[in-house]
């Protein structure tokens, strides 16, 4: 079956038969990995494709530290916005330790464009945020940079540690 399926789909398949409850397809998944990585270094191929690539890397290897820091750190101020957020958006479902620390990295080279989404991608779980206003509370970043809806978000989150954290950086 694997053979048969387009080089796009072969990771969706791998993460199919996890989900069965299968290991018969887990020896493939390294390659599939690799090939996937490929596809997101490669300038030449599309945007889209790049950015289908990453989601698909990235779901295939949810917990890997290294995904979400690699595929951020392929992006430049030279990167297309489209590709940012596709990067940016595939990142968001990782389940790594460490994503928020590769996002807050990512922020340095970040241009104008870029940076509010991945500012709102930090809010998109708790943890993160938490992340987030620990970099607020150190200065690497500044709260006023989040739009006035995502300020009050932050102020009224339903961890009442962090809304009051926000509160007294805001």
């Amino acid at each position: 079956l694997l053979t048969a399926v387009p080089a796009a789909s072969k990771g969706q398949v791998v993460q199919l038969a996890a989900r069965l409850g299968t290991k018969a397809l887990d020896q493939y998944s390294a390659e599939i990995a690799a090939d996937l990585l490929a596809t997101v270094k490669n300038d030449s191929a599309g945007v889209d494709a790049r950015a289908n690539a990453a989601r698909q890397l990235v779901a295939l290897k949810r917990q890997d530290d290294a995904i979400p820091t690699e595929l951020l750190a392929l992006l430049t101020p030279r990167s297309p916005r489209e590709l940012a957020e596709g990067f940016i958006d595939a990142v968001s479902v990782s389940e790594a330790p460490q994503t928020a620390d590769a996002l807050l990295t990512a922020l340095d080279n970040a241009t104008p464009g870029v940076r509010p989404i991945i500012l709102r991608t930090l809010l998109s779980k708790t943890d993160w945020t938490r992340s987030l206003l620990a970099a607020a509370e150190s200065g690497k970043l500044r709260l006023t940079e989040l739009s006035l809806n995502e300020q009050q978000s932050l102020l009224a989150h339903t961890d009442k540690a962090l809304a009051e954290k926000a509160k007294k950086l805001l």
